[in-house]
């Protein structure tokens, strides 16, 4: 199913009475529906797989929402999770399960998943699909354009749910700008995308655009990606967000490697370790999954073949660095005696 972050718009997008402009999960006559390089799920698909708490972890992981668990690169993220209600009605047993297995995910204090329930109906039936905000990077942003976010009734203090609902309740400028601000797009792409939708709008004709694609794991186009004027020259800031998701991306296969091998710890246990480690702040690249330094108080970290851990004796057997590439190529990380560990700043 397309997606409504993806940033992907088609020349009708002011003629479909159903919803979001933006790239991730929408329905199938939604303005965002079609996108013309990257279709997150193909209508023709059968089924959809049943929603664990693996399986909702590793959409969050492997989708461009990592880059809103790791440090609020994007202040939220949408696209791993999405159904329909009827008009009429606030959920559904399968919404109120999707609830209730989000809430469970361990986040840490930083992370918030929500779900966004789109305004407008298609044929007798309204989206809903959850989010995952960066409550200081979505903080931080609206202060840093209050000028726009005032207009909609948005203050720093809200809820990131509460900031969703009222930009989903805005008017289509203001709500296609307020969803590219939240999901992170540079302002000179933002701008673009509302002025381009605002000329179909008076013109009936379409605004020709590029797009300019950051890789996730699961994909390298089509996930954290943003409409551009045709023949754009990165900006720095469009440079700037692809190195830093890049070295994030980077980390993650590492870890997501080893918590993910047959001795590994699982996705839960992935998630859990990588939200507390990487949700304050900025994330390090490096190619093994180990702690960096960061201000506050020392705590002691010691990753094995089950993941990485806080409060590890400083003891155990050398063996375990010799017996796992991925641990021995850290060797500068580790004493002569203990195992593969580090300190961390918490």
């Amino acid at each position: 199913m397309p997606r409504l972050s993806t940033w992907i718009w088609i020349c009708i997008v002011t003629l479909l009475p159903s919803s979001h402009v933006y790239a991730q999960p929408l329905p199938t006559t939604s303005p965002t529906d079609v996108q013309p390089s990257v279709v997150e799920e193909s209508d023709a698909q059968p089924t959809k797989p049943e929603l664990t708490p693996e399986v909702l972890a590793l959409r969050l992981l492997d989708r461009e929402a990592l880059f809103t668990v790791s440090g609020g690169l994007k202040p939220v993220s949408e696209g791993f999770w999405r159904t329909q209600i009827p008009a009429g009605e606030t959920t559904t047993v399968e919404l109120k399960r999707a609830r209730e297995i989000a809430a469970a995910l361990p986040l840490g204090p930083h992370l918030e998943i929500g779900f966004v329930t789109f305004v407008r109906p298609d044929n007798g039936q309204r989206s809903v699909s959850a989010f995952i905000a960066h409550r200081l990077s979505l903080r931080r942003l609206i202060v840093r354009r209050a000028d726009f976010f005032r207009q909609i009734g948005v203050s720093p203090e809200m809820s990131p749910q509460e900031v969703m609902d009222r930009v989903e309740g805005a008017p289509s400028s203001l709500r296609w700008k307020g969803y590219g601000l939240v999901f992170g797009y540079p302002d000179h792409a933002v701008d673009f995308f509302v002025t381009a939708g605002e000329s179909q709008r008076e013109t009936g004709q379409f605004v020709k655009r590029d797009f300019f694609q950051i890789p996730t794991f699961e994909s390298a186009t089509g996930r954290f990606v943003f409409a551009v004027p045709v023949g754009h020259i990165s900006h720095v800031e469009d440079l700037r967000l692809k190195n830093q998701a890049a070295s994030i991306l980077s980390t993650y296969r590492a870890w997501r490697k080893v918590y993910l091998s047959a001795e590994g710890a699982g996705v839960e246990a992935l998630l859990k370790t990588w939200t507390a480690y990487q949700s304050a702040g900025p994330m390090v690249s490096t190619n093994n999954p180990q702690v960096t330094p960061r201000r506050g108080r020392l705590r002691f970290w010691r990753c094995d073949f089950r993941g990485c851990h806080t409060s590890a004796p400083p003891w155990a057997s050398s063996a375990l660095i010799r017996d796992n590439p991925w641990l021995r190529n850290g060797r500068k990380m580790a004493t002569k005696d203990t195992d593969f560990h580090g300190f961390v700043q918490a």
